[in-house]
């Protein structure tokens, strides 16, 4: 069963929101674009690996995507995480197109698009890293061990894989849609260890409670000021910045359509890009409004 689903991540959900408070002149506009076509990118190779994820037996694994968890100062992100009774698997998951070539000994990573090469971390090191890190999570939290494997997925079938010389890379490094005959792969080769129903439960629990989604300074991550950003309420019909509060409802000056909730959106960026608490007087400045009990109306 999944218990923690795939989601948009916190920074696709802040470059949506820059984009949208920044002015349309705005020269950061194009940077934040790239990066968020990158990450968007991203996304879809990890919703066509969840889509393949989805076919192995849902009531044998208990399956976690996006984790964030920490052994003392030390922060490790997990793509996608499967417990079985008998094992565990951390998922890598890579949205690369063209043909990727991995070299053993010099450990390199390499991608050929159009001719041209370009070099990568090593996915592998990354996901042997948090294998080892895992592993001592476990411990930290009083958990019972258990083997742990580690692959790297890449998303499409159509990227090409190839090594520089005979090794069992093979093994470790997959395309989504073989990941169903993998993981009966690595059952077959365990059949010593079984955890119990509860020893899962706590460990389910355990990673939920501890999962810690990074929250960018995204203002600080591209150098905008705070002051660059557009405050009011956008119209959702003519997207201007110009809507008025008047009788319980919100008035657009230009295209004269009214909202009852138009100011949700402009709250949702608030917490995206400037904090997750807000106080009263923020509200008022940041909606344009002069009432308090308006404003700690809108907020309950």
């Amino acid at each position: 069963m999944i218990i923690k689903d795939l989601s948009e991540t916190l920074r696709i959900k802040m470059n949506h929101a820059l984009i949208n408070l920044l002015p349309n002149d705005s020269p950061k506009i194009d940077l934040i674009s790239v990066d968020l076509a990158k990450r968007e990118a991203g996304f879809q190779g990890e919703k066509n690996f969840r889509y393949h994820l989805n076919s192995v037996p849902q009531e044998d694994f208990r399956i976690f995507y996006d984790l964030r968890l920490n052994v003392g100062d030390t922060f490790f992100q997990i793509d996608a995480l499967l417990i079985s009774q008998f094992f565990v698997i951390i998922f890598e998951v890579k949205n690369f197109y063209g043909t990727l070539t991995f070299d053993s000994k010099f450990n390199q990573f390499i991608r050929t698009v159009n001719h041209k090469e370009e070099g990568f971390p090593n996915p592998l090191i990354q996901a042997k890293k948090h294998q080892r890190l895992l592993d001592l999570w476990l411990k930290k939290n009083k958990l019972p061990p258990v083997p742990i494997e580690c692959l790297v997925v890449i998303s499409y079938s159509s990227t090409i894989l190839r090594t520089t010389e005979n090794s069992n890379i093979n093994d470790k490094i997959i395309h989504a849609e073989n990941i169903t005959f993998k993981i009966e792969e690595i059952k077959s080769r365990y059949k010593k260890l079984k955890l119990t129903s509860r020893i899962i439960k706590k460990m389910s629990d355990t990673l939920i409670s501890q999962d810690t989604p990074l929250r960018p300074d995204i203002l600080q991550i591209y150098n905008i000021p705070q002051e660059d950003l557009r405050k009011g309420v956008q119209c959702p019909q003519c997207k201007s910045y110009a809507m008025n509060r008047k009788y319980r409802r919100w008035h657009c000056p230009h295209c004269t359509f009214i909202s009852k909730d138009a100011h949700r959106q402009a709250l949702i960026d608030f917490y995206l890009l400037l904090s997750p608490t807000i106080t009263n007087f923020q509200c008022r400045e940041f909606l344009f409004l002069t009432n308090r009990k308006t404003a700690q109306f809108l907020l309950t």
